[in-house]
């Protein structure tokens, strides 16, 4: 027994060193755990085995070397996979472009060359541990898959620490690279995910995962879940392109040019500004924004334009960040008139033929995929829903009220839209995997817990990390029976002393408002940006003599990474290599870099 004792101290001090060098972040956790001075969880040696015990009551109820043998036996034979390629239909069109480059184009060309395939060869490069236990099944299950990447979950830093007498990480990392993600917040979790799939990405098509216990098992859907929010077709390559060419066009032909989200501004301060999306909860207010339009300042998503329209709503500020043709036609299909007074902020991907279609002199372009013009600011999202709020705070707003912005679905009806939306869903029936059918549950505003969908938990998420400093000395309201927000007051309409709100000289203010804009608006590159746009054209002209694609893309990112191009260039890749793993014609990648390529040459040209 003393020699097992003394076996299981030089593992667990290799893995010490091994951690320390490697893996500091973990060695510190570790650390940490020990100066605690705590023990829930220990190792017995009972029957001739070891056992995981806690509380002195058994955890791992067999011999944990017997059982490694038996798992990495049977590896092949479970369905333990996450997909994160489509090989069976066609990826639908993103949005509606008249572009050249789509990305559904593209990875329609993969799928249309991998159809016919009837088996896939599950090759095993990245694999995941969910749990540790003892961890001697990790080094097993190795032996036989010998994956290029393992992403090793453990919630408790306990258990993971007791692993480290048995287990030899060291090993485990010779021929593979590793990733940790023990004892973790939901964004440390992200995070880790995040690093696992952006090395290698020619790997993330069919990931293989081993759960260690019953215990892990909620974490199998949140992996799922994050997967499919991280699956680059949801925000794919070509929007980044279509802000670059339409934010270039913009710069030099809008009127009013880029507003600088940065400089300090009060424009609508004390100011009561109704933010109006298309969510469920719209119908309900109706005839209150009605009656009561001209206390507030009406802002509205573009999408709900008509509905406006038909009760005789005047928007103040429309908000407009779709990019679709058809799309964006379709939300501005009312009589001029309507809104020619009214201010609108959109983004620098909008369609450059809706951008002629409207008034330009009341247009103002945000940066929402890159920042084109230095220090003035990006605001990314999901939704008009979460930029609209940044927005806005952005712009001083300190008294906000929301409504229409559920996030939510409405559980009686399963509708994701109020009920006259031109686009609405009910979800009646949860898609697995799917980013806007797959239906979680999140904490509501007036009731405990709302049913949402991904696409609006990632809206949920991005409004409940604005930034701090943005948000402080605000009052916002939460008017909507939706999700609820961090930083927000929820707020019922029997509740608003409405005799409290003066009435507002729309016509003073929105005059007041657009000067104001102006004056912290710009057009045209600085010198120092015309520079910057030189060095893009230079990256181009090398990305146009590469042979060995992985290779020399490489040597370019690792010398130019803050490069416009090569920051898409590599969106490209993250999408289309999991794919191009499996085709035979790997010239598909080949062509569609070249098209990629000479549309930039023709945006820098510009």
């Amino acid at each position: 027994m003393q020699e097992i004792q003394q076996t299981m101290i030089e593992i667990y001090q290799k893995n010490i060193s091994y951690f320390k060098l490697n893996h500091p972040d973990i060695f510190e956790k570790i650390q940490l755990f020990e100066k605690m001075n705590k023990e829930t969880y220990h190792i017995d040696f009972i029957d001739n085995h070891f056992e995981l015990i806690h509380n002195n009551a058994k955890t791992y109820n067999c011999d944990p070397f017997y059982d490694a043998q038996y798992r990495a036996k049977n590896i092949f034979n479970n369905e333990n996979i996450f997909s994160l390629i489509n090989t069976s239909s066609e990826i639908l069109d993103y949005g509606d472009f008249d572009e050249t480059i789509t990305s559904s184009k593209y990875i329609n060309e993969y799928i249309n060359e991998l159809k016919n395939k009837k088996d896939f060869e599950y090759d095993i490069n990245k694999f995941i541990f969910i749990g540790t236990l003892l961890g001697i099944h990790l080094n097993d299950i190795d032996k036989i898959i010998q994956a290029k990447a393992y992403l090793i979950i453990e919630p408790n830093i306990e258990i993971f620490r007791l692993s480290l007498f048995l287990t030899d990480y060291e090993e485990l990392s010779l021929n593979s690279k590793l990733f940790f993600c023990i004892n973790f917040s939901d964004s440390q979790l992200k995070n880790s995910l995040n690093k696992f799939l952006s090395y290698k990405s020619i790997y993330n098509n069919f990931i293989r995962f081993e759960l260690a216990s019953k215990n892990e098992l909620e974490l199998i859907s949140t992996i799922s879940e994050f997967l499919t929010l991280e699956n680059k077709i949801r925000y794919p390559f070509s929007e980044y392109i279509y802000g670059l060419k339409r934010g270039f066009y913009y710069l030099n032909y809008s009127t009013n040019g880029f507003i600088n989200l940065y400089s300090k501004k009060e424009f609508l301060k004390d100011l009561p500004i109704l933010f109006l999306a298309a969510g469920p909860s719209l119908d309900k207010y109706i005839e209150f924004i009605k009656k009561e339009q001209d206390r507030f300042i009406i802002v509205c998503a573009a999408a709900i334009l008509k509905h406006l329209y038909s009760n005789d709503i005047k928007p103040d500020i429309i908000i407009s960040i779709d990019a679709g043709k058809s799309t964006v036609k379709n939300q501005f299909d009312v009589e001029k008139e309507f809104y020619k007074d009214a201010i609108i902020i959109a983004s620098i991907k909008t369609d450059t033929d809706i951008f002629k279609m409207i008034d330009n002199s009341n247009v103002f372009f945000i940066q929402t995929t890159l920042e084109l013009v230095n220090k003035f600011g990006l605001l990314t999202g999901v939704t008009v829903g979460d930029i609209g709020i940044k927005i806005l705070l952005s712009l001083g707003a300190n008294n906000l009220y929301l409504i229409g912005l559920d996030a939510a679905i409405n559980e009686d009806t399963g509708e994701t839209h109020f009920s006259s939306y031109y686009y609405k869903k009910n979800i009646q029936k949860e898609e697995e995997n799917s980013y806007k059918n797959h239906l979680v549950s999140v904490k509501g505003n007036f009731k405990d817990e709302v049913k949402t969908t991904l696409l609006y938990k990632d809206m949920i998420d991005s409004i409940n990390s604005i930034d701090s400093k943005l948000i402080e000395n605000s009052s916002i309201f939460n008017l909507s029976n939706g999700a609820y927000f961090n930083n927000t007051s929820k707020l019922k309409l029997i509740d608003i002393n409405i005799q409290n709100f003066k009435i507002i000289d729309k016509e003073k203010t929105k005059k007041s408002f657009k000067n104001h804009l102006k004056t912290i608006s710009k057009k045209g590159f600085s010198k120092l940006e015309e520079s910057e746009n030189k060095k893009e054209q230079k990256i181009i002209k090398k990305l146009s003599t590469i042979r060995d694609i992985e290779k020399d893309f490489l040597n370019i990112q690792n010398k130019y990474n803050n490069s416009f191009v090569i920051q898409i260039v590599n969106e490209y890749f993250l999408l289309t290599n999991p794919y191009n793993y499996y085709v035979k014609d790997k010239n598909i990648q080949e062509k569609q870099l070249k098209e990629i390529i000479e549309e930039f040459k023709t945006i820098y040209k510009s």
